[in-house]
């Protein structure tokens, strides 16, 4: 508590955010709930590793106790189909890091990798580096990874890289720029990048906002934000 006492307010030509990282296992994001509390009041951007070591639970208590904006890895949403459903309907992003999971061994082979599926359930799934310099890896070699050892098509890796500007801190415009650009010369896939990236912005921001009141009475998903998940 007496660090989240110091985050500063945040303003429009500097976002501030404030993540929750390391072992999982023991302690799950209800713990952090105060702390996160107050950095959601200080107008923070929030994250929070659930669901690479720890059940689908973590990731329920991270989107609606501490009211993150990101999940940091959820590998394990796809074994609560419901968790499947609250995360594409609401466009909360979720960071993979297949080469990190390898190291730590939350996959014993890249061929075994959740990313493809999750894609399939038409989650917003980003493809990242994670501490490169303990687990190797860095961005592009996560990339050429994936796409040997899953064999996912050109399509399917312009999808993982737009994610990535939906998923960031940009504003909506901002993002859809940087995604036309990096577009530019490339005829039906420009359109398609150009198209959507503010909607999907405003979806995943919105949704994550839905939920302040719940998580700021401290309380858990209810069953009624299950059954929503289902509609």
């Amino acid at each position: 508590m007496r660090s989240a006492r110091s985050i500063p307010p945040l303003h429009t030509a500097k976002r501030s955010s404030v993540g929750l990282d390391s072992s999982e296992l023991g302690h799950p994001p209800a713990k952090f709930a105060r702390v996160f509390a107050r950095a959601r009041d200080a107008g923070c951007f929030l994250f929070a590793h659930a669901g690479e070591e720890g059940p689908p639970a973590y990731v329920w208590e991270a989107i609606d106790l501490l009211g993150v904006n990101r999940v940091d890895h959820g590998n394990r949403s796809l074994e609560d189909g419901i968790l499947v459903t609250r995360l594409a309907r609401d466009r909360k992003p979720l960071t993979v890091c297949p080469l990190s999971n390898l190291r730590l061994r939350v996959v014993q082979d890249l061929a075994e990798h959740p990313l493809r599926r999750m894609l399939d359930r038409d989650l917003l799934v980003t493809l990242n580096s994670d501490d490169p310099a303990y687990f190797g890896g860095y961005v592009n070699d996560n990339f050429s990874a994936v796409q040997h050892s899953l064999d996912l098509d050109r399509g399917e890796l312009v999808a993982l890289a737009r994610n990535s500007f939906v998923a960031s801190m940009m504003p909506g415009r901002q993002g859809a720029r940087a995604c036309r650009v990096r577009s530019r010369g490339r005829g039906d896939l420009s359109l398609a990048l150009a198209g959507n990236e503010a909607k999907s912005v405003r979806a995943w921001r919105g949704a994550s906002s839905a939920h302040v009141g719940e998580a700021r009475r401290g309380e858990p998903a209810s069953a009624d934000t299950r059954r929503a998940a289902r509609a």
